[in-house]
């Protein structure tokens, strides 16, 4: 199914977008960073905002090995462009040169930025799911296969790992009917998927027909009769664990994208303002230092005291958890990671979120002044099923 965008990226190019581009293609750097001087100095009014030479100069940036000022022509691009579609289409590349340096995670979360510009795309949401299947974020796989396959039923790799995805639940029953439904499609890695599962003991329609035969048999076991009731009860429990792994997926998508917001915004509040008590929603205390160059929360997890310390004047960052933890070898307490994640500062400085990717999945931890005392509303808290666009 073709995307619905509006406008390839080529056709809106100016002239020495398009010559830079050519050159680039051919290895000629030189040549390309030429032409994209002549564009930004041209009197057609092309300014150093303009989406396409953003993109090129940041190609050529790439093709240099200086990923950072790719970055930097892309973020302008981003912060000028007025228009959703170009935003998706400058997040889209910003997400490949995220790919290009190994930072997966960023990439990620460009594609999701990309899809909340464009929902219509056909590649966003799948390449985002897929992105989070490879970092572990299953449950936000989950989400964004669902999601695209709203807007696109018939993509069948999508619904392979749809089925993928309901066997890392253990959900044998629902992978069978993915990949039944995929491999009718023609998707052969679903073929070879539900092969495996076959014979791993996941073929609810086939243990039906041999349970229901056995039974009328003159003497059939007890145990034909508690399996036939099995496959229903094992078939809610295996729904009911989708519908969480769902829900679950929905939380990260919105604090990712919250997250990705802030990531390329600058702080509106003081580093000062942030000093003091915090309260999470269970009414647990953490204590924010502030600094010129650092903010500290410090709290407990039990008896054993944590801290992150993120740099001052940003709203996002990516953060190292660190845990008080006596050193035999050192004799003594030491500062030692247990955690990486992801934070952020809410506009204006009054909520704290974090992320926290542990050994056995991710915790969100939200901060407030207040806490519970005025029963701060979490937006990451479950609800109802998971729109078909993603909202901030």
């Amino acid at each position: 199914k073709p995307s619905k965008k509006s406008g390839a990226v080529d056709q809106r190019m100016p002239c020495e977008a398009t010559l830079a581009e050519l050159a680039l293609g051919a290895g000629q750097l030189d040549k390309a960073l030429a032409e994209i001087t002549m564009a930004r100095e041209s009197p057609s009014g092309i300014g150093p905002g303009d989406d396409s030479l953003a993109i090129v100069s940041a190609n050529i940036a790439q093709e240099r090995g200086d990923y950072g000022a790719g970055r930097a022509q892309l973020v302008e691009a981003i912060g000028s462009a007025n228009d959703d579609n170009k935003k998706a289409q400058l997040f889209s590349n910003l997400a490949s040169l995220f790919k290009k340096e190994g930072k997966q995670w960023h990439r990620m979360i460009a594609l999701l930025l990309a899809r909340e510009h464009d929902s219509d795309d056909k590649s966003f949401a799948f390449d985002a799911a897929y992105a989070s299947s490879e970092l572990g974020m299953g449950d936000l796989a989950l989400y964004l296969y669902d999601l695209h396959l709203r807007q696109h039923p018939d993509n069948s790799a999508a619904i392979n790992n749809v089925g993928v995805r309901y066997r890392e639940l253990n959900a044998a029953q629902h992978s069978v009917e993915q990949w039944k439904k995929a491999a009718a499609m023609g998707e052969t890695l679903s073929t070879a998927n539900l092969a495996g599962q076959l014979i791993s003991a996941g073929f609810s329609e086939e243990a039906k027909e041999l349970l229901n035969a056995a039974i009328q048999t003159k003497e059939p076991h007890e145990n034909v009769a508690r399996s036939l009731a099995r496959i229903p009860s094992d078939y809610q429990e295996e729904t009911d664990r989708i519908g969480s792994s769902n829900e679950s997926g929905r939380t990260h998508a919105r604090f990712f994208v919250d997250f990705g917001r802030a990531y390329f915004a600058k702080a509106d509040f003081a580093a000062s303002a942030l000093d003091g008590t915090w309260l999470d929603q269970s009414g647990n205390e953490y204590t924010v230092v502030a600094s010129a160059d650092n903010l500290t929360i410090q709290y407990k997890t039990g008896s054993l005291d944590q801290r992150i310390i993120v740099p001052s004047g940003i709203r996002a960052s990516e953060i190292e958890i660190h845990q008080n933890t006596f050193s035999f070898v050192a004799k003594n307490f030491v500062w030692e990671k247990k955690h990486t994640g992801f934070l952020l500062f809410d506009e204006g400085g009054s909520t704290i979120t974090w992320l926290e990717k542990g050994d056995s999945g991710s915790t969100l931890t939200r901060l407030s002044r207040e806490g519970v005392r005025k029963k701060v509303i979490n937006p990451y808290a479950a609800v109802p099923k998971a729109p078909s666009v993603l909202t901030g």
